[in-house]
């Protein structure tokens, strides 16, 4: 968890964090994205699953979204 961080700052850039943009699309690249626990900023206190399903979920809207 917590490997490919999702936000707003690009990686690449002076002071950017990100690996992921908040479409999960990996920074720098055409038709790559990232919906698994490394999104996440850290640990979580209880089983993974529900908080992967849900931004699996919310992602898959934003993927099919950037189609159109």
């Amino acid at each position: 968890m917590g490997t490919a961080k999702l936000g707003p700052d690009d990686g690449r850039q002076p002071n950017g964090t990100s690996v992921v943009d908040l479409d999960t699309k990996v920074y720098g690249t055409e038709n790559l994205f990232v919906v698994d626990a490394s999104i996440f900023p850290g640990m979580s206190t209880g089983n993974p699953s529900a908080m992967i399903v849900i931004a699996s979920e919310r992602a898959a809207e934003r993927i099919l979204a950037l189609r159109k």
